[in-house]
């Protein structure tokens, strides 16, 4: 009865041979931004940012009745019912009135309202589809900056 023996171990120098479609010597590394052959990135103007659907989505907010009534009207309202109360109307606090307090906190609270409402929009309209329809929706970039 024979036996067999396992092969034996390759040397190292077996191991390091390149494969037969690379360079066997290589250019160090170097940045992609600085390769010398590669054309610079273009960016867009503003980021990318497209002006005719931007003015768009700010008539089309504008025109809905109750983002305006709680982003612009309830703080209006809640300032003259509070901020402008007789009795601490004029009542000094740290280097302000109160009244100045109350005007402070009733914009954050439309501005809060105006960005929740407009985070609520996109994910709606992600949700029906409408940001990939803008996407494959061709458009020239002198129409857009």
């Amino acid at each position: 009865m024979t036996s067999t023996r396992p092969p034996l171990p390759k040397e190292p120098s077996d191991d390091r041979r390149h494969h037969p479609r690379q360079r066997q010597h290589q250019r160090p590394h170097q940045h992609p931004r600085h390769h010398p052959r590669r054309p610079r990135a273009h960016h867009p103007r503003f980021g990318g940012l497209n002006l005719t659907l931007l003015r768009i989505e700010v008539v089309r907010t504008l025109r809905n009745t109750r983002t305006l009534i709680f982003t612009i009207g309830l703080p209006v309202a809640f300032f003259f019912i509070f901020g402008t109360n007789a009795e601490y109307a004029d009542m000094r606090s740290g280097n302000g009135n109160v009244s100045a307090y109350i005007m402070i906190g009733m914009a954050l609270y439309g501005a809060l309202m105006a960005t929740t409402g407009a985070g609520a929009a996109v994910s709606a309209e992600r949700a029906q589809g409408w940001s990939r329809q803008l996407r494959l929706t061709p458009s020239t970039r002198s129409r857009t900056c």
